[in-house]
């Protein structure tokens, strides 16, 4: 009896089931033990499971008190531990509110160690997936701990389809690498997601999410209403997705509202849009949507830590929605670009709106010293119809509901934009005078700047700064190439917009007409590298602007240019400016040049007459 009695014992230790009081009562009275089929999921009670080989399981439990919401392994106010080798999770039930894969609810606890975590899970009649589903009140007590590599095949008609999702102050935890794919016909999907105080945490090397959407909407990484909590990616990033020809939704990699997502790796974010639906204004794609709203009580702010950071939106269909890289809308929002290359390339096939960086409503977009920005905005939308226009833009920031956008940019930055038909815009700071906060309207890139805009049969322009509180400085090396086929503007500052250009000792290239309307651009060029090859316009809306006095009030002040250390003015028409500063620069001046200058100071410098002989043998130049 006693060898019998420890041979159970040790047998039924070995197997690491929990015992309860009644189970050691009818062990000592009947020396051996029988058990139900074994749970995988702790509902208010504690569950170890240790397991070799593979493990298959279905979703065999009804979940959060509800009969039609299914899950396949995890705890409701319980502890399960489990460890395998490789674990496997598919439905057996494809219909119904809810199928979860591993789930985990109010106060409850789940650790999964497994070398493969595979769950493939599939719903229709409008049934959601949710991946790993954790849903509860406290990140200390409510927690998801996955150690192993994770692949995920989901599929749904019309019902949410998620990978991940977190919610109420609950925490998720994956250490390991994912590979997630995606595929609804009609359905939304949003890979991953967390809300109300949540955390998820992606501790892998690599981390894959591949989306194939025909008509519903598609969020990549939806970090929505979750103050306090937090999505962050500690290894690589790669996101693809692609939506049918009939789609009509959203089109967003990142979506953001109060919380703060983290990309600490390396981030590949490809999306392609085939739609050939149109809703400009009510649908339309942003690569990284982030939203808020002024007294938030959580900022909502996106990080790129890593290295690289890579944005690419395409869109190939005849949908004339915009295609937006990084849109910030809402004080207090934030972007920031921390890494050292940040590359965003926008190719648009017939949309009407394009744009690398879009802040408004107080939103800020920043990058930080070292980091290079490079932004490549293409339209090949070749034909506009009588009430279509179409803009591009790297660079745009506007008013909304009282708040101009505003940019700081203090690495390298080089923006190209170019378009069959539309206008071309390397950087547009637009702002409105009736405002609530008059420091907004802010764009100041600190480190050296290239810009080049080209457009077929549309405007090129360089810079634009437009409004009262439009504030627009360049402190570093500046180079600006325009190229349209109705304007060549390299800097148009209108209505009190301010264009500074003003770093010591830098080289400034601008090749394209300068021009201004009741406001003022300043342009330091020094050395014999720098040079402006264009025009020279100031204009007011009544008389030329001068840098006088009338009636005791400034008149806005025209255009300022500093020619020093051999820095050169390529005048080619008519020009005008405010003042001149001559420190050993240099003016050539074409014969059918007229230059126009309110003030003129400096030591001096040469100015270069272009002569040519008339037939009665006088010559003519140009007058300065």
């Amino acid at each position: 009896m006693n060898i019998t009695v420890e041979k159970s014992l040790k047998r039924c230790l070995k197997r690491k089931i929990t015992f309860t009081l009644g189970m050691m009562v009818a062990f000592l009275i009947t020396g051996s033990l029988g058990y139900a089929e074994e749970s995988y999921f702790a509902k208010d009670t504690d569950i170890v499971i240790e397991k070799e080989g593979d493990v298959n399981l279905t979703t065999d439990y009804t979940v959060e008190n509800k009969d039609n919401r299914y899950s396949a392994i995890g705890a409701d106010g319980g502890n399960l531990n489990f460890k395998g080798d490789k674990l496997n999770i598919s439905n057996k039930i494809t219909t119904g509110n809810m199928i979860f894969g591993v789930s985990n609810r109010e106060n409850g606890t789940v650790n999964i160690t497994a070398n493969e975590i595979n769950l493939n899970m599939s719903a229709t009649e409008g049934a959601q997936i949710r991946g790993i589903r954790n849903v509860g009140n406290n990140k200390e007590e409510t927690k998801i701990v996955i150690t192993g590599n994770i692949t995920g095949n989901f599929t749904t008609d019309t019902g949410l389809n998620r990978a991940v999702d977190a919610w109420t102050g609950a925490n998720t935890i994956i250490n390991g690498n994912t590979d997630f794919t995606l595929t609804s016909t009609n359905g939304t999907i949003s890979a991953v997601g967390a809300g109300e105080g949540a955390d998820l945490q992606f501790n892998g090397e690599s981390n894959k999410i591949v989306i194939n959407s025909g008509t519903g909407r598609v969020v990549g990484i939806e970090n929505w209403n979750n103050p306090h909590g937090t999505i962050e990616f500690n290894g690589d990033l790669d996101l693809t997705a692609t939506t049918g020809e009939n789609y009509n939704q959203w089109f967003q990699g990142v979506l953001a509202y109060q919380s703060t997502t983290n990309f600490n790796g390396n981030t590949n974010i490809v999306f392609e849009n085939k739609s050939n639906i149109s809703e400009p204004g009510n649908k339309g794609n942003n690569l990284i949507d982030i939203q808020c709203d002024p007294g938030n009580s959580d900022d909502t702010i996106v990080n790129f830590n890593g290295d690289t950071t890579n944005l690419t939106l395409v869109t190939t269909g005849e949908s004339t929605n915009q295609a937006i890289g990084v849109v910030v809308s809402g004080v207090p929002g934030v972007a920031n670009f921390n890494g050292k290359e940040t590359n965003i390339n926008i190719i648009s096939e017939n949309s009407n709106f394009n744009s690398g960086l879009w802040s408004k409503y107080g939103g800020t977009i920043n990058s930080v010293e070292g980091n290079i920005l490079n932004i490549n905005v293409v339209s090949n939308k070749e034909t506009i119809g009588d009430n279509e226009s179409t803009y591009s833009y790297g660079i745009l920031t506007q008013e909304y509901s009282g708040y101009n956008g505003n940019v700081t940019l203090n690495g390298k930055t080089n923006i190209t934009v170019s378009s069959i038909a539309g206008n071309s815009i390397g950087i547009a700071n637009t702002t409105a005078e009736n405002v609530k906060d008059t420091e907004d309207g802010k764009v100041y890139l600190n480190g050296d700047t290239n810009i080049i805009t080209a457009s077929q049969t549309g405007a090129a322009v360089g810079i634009a700064s437009v409004g009262k509180y439009s504030d627009t400085k360049l402190s570093g090396n500046v180079s600006i190439k325009v190229a349209g086929n109705e304007d060549s503007l390299a800097l148009d500052a209108q209505d009190g917009g301010l264009i500074d250009i003003t770093g010591e000792n830098k080289t400034v290239q601008i090749d394209g007409d300068i021009k201004s309307t009741d406001t003022t651009i300043n342009i330091n060029l020094t050395g014999e590298n720098s040079y402006i090859n264009g025009n020279i316009f100031q204009e007011s809306a009544s008389t030329v602007a001068t840098l006088d006095e009338t009636n005791g009030t400034p008149v806005p002040n025209g255009i300022n240019i500093i020619l020093k250390d051999g820095a050169t003015w390529n005048n080619k028409g008519n020009s005008s400016l405010g003042s001149l500063t001559m420190e050993n620069g240099i003016i050539n001046n074409t014969v059918d040049g007229s230059i126009s200058i309110d003030s003129f100071s400096g030591s001096g410098g040469t100015i270069n007459a272009e002569a040519k002989l008339n037939t009665d043998g006088t010559l003519s130049t140009g007058d300065i």
